[in-house]
C-alpha cells in the first residue's frame, strides 16, 4: 500500500500569510493527500527538503527528481511503500521537513469543497499514412496524431457527494455509479492490486467479470465497452477514499471510422486518474526530461489498458500516438510480442483534409479480403505488400532528412504526394477501396489541391488528402459543398500534432472564467468544443494548454514497455 500526495496548482494555494514565529512571509503550501487503503508517511520521518518554488517528484525506487534548480530532497525508503509523490509548486514554507506540512495539509483539505479544481485533459486522433494491410504481414507503417481531438472534462464534486459519472454525450451515454459499492475488495486482493507504476500487459479475466454487471444496464456494446474501460482504471488506479467525480468526455474525432478515437479518450482518462490520484505533475518550465519520459511512459502504459477493455487484443500503437502525438514508425512480426515503434520527433505538421464517406465497415471483412487474394495470387500479392513497405521507408527518409520543407513547390512535399498517390493504387489493387472512397479520390483529384488515399483498413472510412500549399478558400468551399450534397462530411485538420495535454485548472479568458460542464455539454459540434476548450482558442503556456511532450529532450523517446 502506498500514500500518494496530490499537486494543487498555485491558484489553489491558501492566500499569503505571516509567520508569526520566524518573522518571515511565506505564502501557504497546499498539500492535497490522496488517501489509499493505508497511508504511509511520505518521509518515515528522516526526510530533508529545500523548496524553491518547484515540484518535488519522488518515483517509485525513492530517486527524488527536483523540478527547479537548486531544489534537493531526500527521503529514506520506506518498507512495502512505492509511490510517486507529487509536492505542489507553490511557495515553500520555509519547512526543514516535508512531513511536518501533512497536519497542514489535511487541515487545509478539510476546509476545502473538493480537492481539487475542474480541469481537462485532451488527447488526439490518428491516420495510418503510409502501409496500412502490409503492416498485418510484417511490415511497417507510418502513423500520425490529427489535430482533432478528445476532451475530458473532470469536475470534482463536494465531499458530501459519493458518485461517479461518465457523461460521454457524443454515443448517448451517461451512467453514475455509487463509489462506495464498487468492488473495491476485489480489485484490492493480493495479486490483484496493479499501481500506476506497474506495466500491466494483459487484462484480468476475474476483474473483467466484476465489472460486467456494474455496467449490464447501459444500453448498446460500445457504450458497455467504453463504460467498462473507465471503471476498470478506475478500479485500478483509484482508491474507495476518492473524491466523488463527474467524467465528461467529448470528441471531434469521428467515432468508428479507424482514426483511433477510442485510444484518445483511453489516453484522457489514464491521464485524468492519475492526476486526481497525485502520481502525474501538470507539465512546467524546467520539468525535468527523464521523468517527463516516465510520467507520459506510465500514461501510455494505463491507456494501453483501457484499449484493452475495448478491443481485446490491440496494437498499442494507437494510444502510443495520442500520447505522444507527432507520427510514429511501426511494425510487428511477431503478434506475440508488442510492436517495434519509432518515434518520428521530427514530423512536420501537415495540412491534411479529411473526408469521412459515413460507409460503415468491418476490419475484419478487409483482411479476409487481402487473405484471400494472397492465397489466391501469392507471388503478385506479396509483390504489392512488399512495394507498400518500399513506399513507407521511402516516406521515412524524406520526413527524417533535416532539410525536409513543405512550401509551395517543394519536392519533398511533392514526393510525400506521390507516395501517397502509389500507396492508394496498391490498396484498391487489394481490394480494400470502397466506390464512395473513389468518389471522393474523383472529387478532390478534380480540384488538384493534393494527393489522396484511403485510410486504415478501407471498405468504407475515411480518406486523408495531403494538402498543397496555398490552396485558395473558395476552392476548398466548392468542394465542400459537393461533398455534402454526396453525404460525406469533410474535416480540415492537421498532421503531426500534439500528443495529450492538460489544462489545469479549466478556464477560458486568461484563466479568469471556469469551463463548467453546461458550457461544455452546450457546445455545438466540432466547431463549439475547439472554440470553447481548443488549443487555438486558449493557447498554450501557464494559463491555458500543457503538452508533457514539450519537455522531453530533443532525441529522448518514451516506450509501451
Amino acid at each position: 500500500m502506498f500514500s500518494s500526495f496530490q499537486a494543487l496548482q498555485q491558484k489553489a494555494c491558501p492566500p499569503q500569510q505571516s509567520d508569526k514565529q520566524s518573522g518571515n512571509s511565506f505564502s501557504g503550501l497546499s498539500v492535497e493527500v490522496a488517501e489509499m487503503e493505508q497511508s504511509v508517511p511520505l518521509v518515515n520521518g528522516r526526510s530533508s527538503s529545500k523548496l524553491n518554488g518547484g515540484v518535488v517528484v519522488v518515483s517509485p525506487d525513492h530517486q527524488v527528481a527536483a523540478a527547479s534548480e537548486g531544489t534537493t530532497s531526500t527521503a529514506k525508503k520506506t518498507n512495502g511503500v512505492s509511490g510517486e509523490h507529487i509536492i505542489s509548486d507553490c511557495p515553500s514554507r520555509n519547512s526543514p521537513n516535508i512531513a511536518n506540512m501533512v497536519p497542514r495539509a489535511r487541515a487545509h483539505r478539510a476546509s476545502t469543497v473538493s480537492q481539487l479544481p475542474p480541469f481537462m485533459v485532451s488527447a488526439p486522433g490518428k491516420v495510418i499514412v503510409y502501409g496500412e494491410h502490409a503492416v498485418v504481414y510484417g511490415k511497417a507503417a507510418i502513423a500520425a496524431a490529427l489535430s482533432l481531438r478528445s476532451y475530458l472534462l473532470v469536475t470534482p464534486l463536494p465531499k458530501t457527494n459519493r458518485t461517479l459519472t461518465l457523461n460521454f454525450t457524443d454515443i448517448s451515454l451517461n451512467h453514475s455509479w455509487e463509489i462506495d459499492s464498487l468492488p473495491w475488495a476485489i480489485f484490492s486482493k493480493p495479486g490483484k492490486k496493479r499501481y500506476y507504476f506497474d506495466t500491466v500487459e494483459r487484462l484480468d479475466k476475474e476483474l473483467l467479470e466484476t465489472v460486467k454487471p456494474l455496467v449490464a444496464a447501459i444500453p448498446g456494446k460500445v457504450q458497455q465497452a467504453a463504460a467498462s474501460a473507465f471503471l476498470y482504471l478506475y478500479l485500478m488506479l483509484g482508491s474507495k477514499h476518492a473524491p466523488a467525480s463527474i467524467y465528461t468526455l467529448r470528441s471531434t474525432i469521428p467515432i468508428g471510422a479507424g482514426l483511433g478515437s477510442s485510444a484518445s479518450i483511453s489516453v484522457c482518462l489514464s491521464t485524468a486518474l492519475q492526476l486526481q490520484m497525485g502520481t502525474l505533475a501538470t507539465p512546467f518550465e524546467g520539468m525535468l526530461s527523464n521523468e517527463t519520459q516516465l510520467q507520459m511512459k506510465r500514461i501510455n502504459n494505463w491507456s494501453f489498458v483501457g484499449e484493452m477493455c475495448i478491443h481485446g487484443n490491440p496494437s498499442g500503437v494507437d494510444n502510443t500516438v495520442a500520447t505522444g502525438g507527432k507520427a510514429v514508425l511501426f511494425k510487428r512480426t511477431d503478434y506475440t510480442l508488442p510492436p517495434e515503434v519509432t518515434h518520428l520527433t521530427n514530423f512536420p505538421e501537415l495540412p491534411l483534409l479529411l473526408v469521412d464517406t459515413k460507409q460503415l465497415r468491418r476490419t475484419a471483412e478487409q483482411l479476409a479480403n487481402v487473405r484471400n487474394m494472397l492465397n489466391a495470387h501469392p507471388e503478385i500479392t506479396q509483390s504489392m505488400l512488399d512495394t507498400i513497405d518500399r513506399i513507407t521507408a521511402e516516406a521515412h527518409d524524406v520526413l527524417s532528412d533535416p532539410d525536409f520543407t513543405s512550401f509551395a513547390g517543394s519536392p519533398s512535399l511533392a514526393r510525400l504526394g506521390e507516395l501517397i498517390r502509389i500507396n492508394h493504387g496498391l490498396l484498391v489493387s487489394l481490394g480494400v477501396s470502397h466506390p464512395k472512397l473513389e468518389r471522393i479520390r474523383e472529387l478532390i483529384d478534380h480540384t488538384g489541391i493534393g494527393w489522396t488515399k484511403l485510410t486504415g483498413a478501407g471498405g468504407g472510412g475515411c480518406s486523408i488528402t495531403l494538402l498543397k500549399p496555398k490552396v485558395k478558400a473558395n476552392t476548398l468551399e466548392e468542394l465542400d459543398s459537393k461533398l455534402r450534397v454526396e453525404g460525406f462530411e469533410k474535416y480540415q485538420t492537421t498532421l503531426g500534432g500534439d500528443g495529450v495535454g492538460v489544462l489545469w485548472p479549466a478556464a477560458v479568458g486568461d484563466a479568469e472564467t471556469e469551463i463548467t460542464q453546461e458550457m461544455f455539454l452546450g457546445a455545438e459540434g466540432v466547431e463549439g468544443v475547439e472554440a470553447l476548450a481548443g488549443v487555438g482558442a486558449i493557447g498554450k503556456g501557464i494559463k491555458g494548454w500543457r503538452f508533457w511532450r514539450e519537455w522531453i529532450a530533443e532525441g529522448s523517446d518514451f516506450c509501451l514497455h
